[in-house]
């Protein structure tokens, strides 16, 4: 029986999260988003890398990440502007009401990301080398298999913007606001790396610019670095999800 309604949950979370035109429509507009970035702010090109890197200096770029909550991010404002808190719960318990929303909300920021990136790279290969030999340092270029590289560098900013959509998930249990749960993210990551890690002087493996690109060595070695992304995820996740868990007993009790 618990089986089963963990399984329900899920079930029902991710068919809100992706069987709908919103995440399509959003995967689309985060393509549209890029190539209209790429042709206004940027004025030199050399490989589809280059200019996807160009763009993650602009400040502009920071909007991506309001992008990838869309999907589900606001579960949460959802529920309660809907009142389906007690439905919800009343069907299972407040755990695995909890963790099947920051498990389908990271999934949607990381999917929507992910595939809109990766198209926004195809169009652009349409015209310009996606990387150029000797340009960059990888193991997987260096191996004669250069589309891993690619994949790896997607995957690992994925899981930023899936973190960062899970953690604005549980946030929004604090502020029930559309518009607090749309520019968080975006707030949220700018605030870290430019301030808060500066501050208090986080090492590398703290800073989630460093973390989670491709251009930048944490550990000195690229397959520690692509599963520490991975790990540094999972943690936060699990803290994510406990936070969101103590909130939603709160607001439980409140109601």
């Amino acid at each position: 029986m618990q089986r089963y309604k963990n399984t329900h949950y899920l079930k029902m979370d991710f068919f809100r999260a992706f069987v709908n035109k919103t995440f399509f429509l959003t995967v689309f507009g985060i393509t549209l988003f890029l190539l209209l970035m790429e042709r206004t702010q940027l004025h030199f090109r050399t490989d589809v890398v280059y200019i996807y890197d160009m763009l993650k200096m602009q400040r502009s770029y920071l909007l991506l990440f309001v992008f990838c909550v869309i999907p589900y991010g606001g579960c949460f404002c959802e529920d309660a502007e809907k009142r389906f808190f007690y439905p919800e719960l009343i069907r299972g318990n407040c755990k695995n009401y909890v963790w099947s929303k920051i498990i389908s909300s990271f999934t949607s920021g990381f999917l929507v990301g992910f595939f809109g990136v990766l198209l926004f790279f195809w169009i652009e290969s349409l015209k310009y080398p996606v990387f150029l030999n000797g340009n960059y340092n990888s193991f997987f270029l260096e191996k004669g298999v250069g589309w891993l590289f690619l994949v790896e560098a997607l995957v690992r900013e994925s899981l930023l913007r899936g973190t960062l959509c899970a953690v604005t998930a549980a946030f929004s249990l604090c502020l029930k606001n559309k518009m607090f749960t749309m520019t968080f993210p975006m707030m949220f990551y700018y605030f870290f790396v430019n301030y808060i890690s500066n501050w208090f002087s986080f090492p590398s493996y703290m800073n989630l610019y460093a973390v989670y690109s491709i251009f930048y060595e944490v550990w000195g070695n690229e397959w520690l670095d692509f599963f520490y992304a991975f790990f540094f995820s999972t943690v936060s996740l699990i803290f994510t999800g406990i936070w969101a868990e103590i909130l939603m007993k709160r607001e439980e009790r409140r109601r």
